[in-house]
């Protein structure tokens, strides 16, 4: 099976393919943060653990407008890694962004455990963004000159879009 996907899908086709699978995954957090405000600040903040109810009571104040914002300028710097990669084959930043996607679906996961409930993204993290990853990073340590140990390397770079995201919901405050 792997090896028709390996051949039907170019790198370069693959590679762009993640930031459609960025937007698709981001768009479902868009669309249900509002759901899960509804759903009732009060219960989710009893949910979580107490050194945590600051963050979380600041994040649950966010609207989709804000959230939006937020994501369209994460979009803006994933496109640019995008490109790097897929036309320029300067992988390290696109090798992040996929590393630290595919960690990004542990945390919707634990999200939906910890408050027993829906949460928004976490359907898209499981059905998509992990098998698209997972399959992502497999072929570029298999078909590009990128190794494992690149990818372990790439890990702190990929934290790097912390700033991008915290800069976006500022930015969204003031704006959305």
């Amino acid at each position: 099976m792997l090896e028709a996907l390996n051949a039907s899908v170019s790198l370069n086709g693959l590679i762009w393919l993640g930031l459609v699978m960025f937007i698709i995954h981001d768009l479902e957090e868009i669309i249900w943060i509002h759901a899960i405000r509804a759903k009732g600040k009060a219960y989710i903040l009893n949910r979580i653990p107490k050194p945590l109810t600051s963050v979380f009571d600041h994040l649950l104040d966010t609207t989709s407008a804000q959230f939006a914002v937020a994501v369209l300028l994460e979009m803006l710097v994933l496109t640019v890694v995008t490109f790097a990669a897929a036309e320029r084959s300067w992988y390290l930043g696109y090798l992040a962004f996929m590393t630290i996607f595919f960690l990004h679906v542990f945390t919707h996961v634990g999200q939906m455990i910890l408050l027993r409930m829906y949460t928004p993204g976490v359907v898209t993290a499981l059905l998509l963004v992990l098998p698209f990853t997972s399959y992502t990073l497999y072929r570029m340590v298999t078909s590009s000159p990128i190794t494992l140990n690149d990818v372990l390397i790439s890990i702190p770079f990929g934290f790097l879009i912390v700033p991008v995201v915290l800069v976006g919901h500022a930015i969204g405050r003031k704006v959305a």
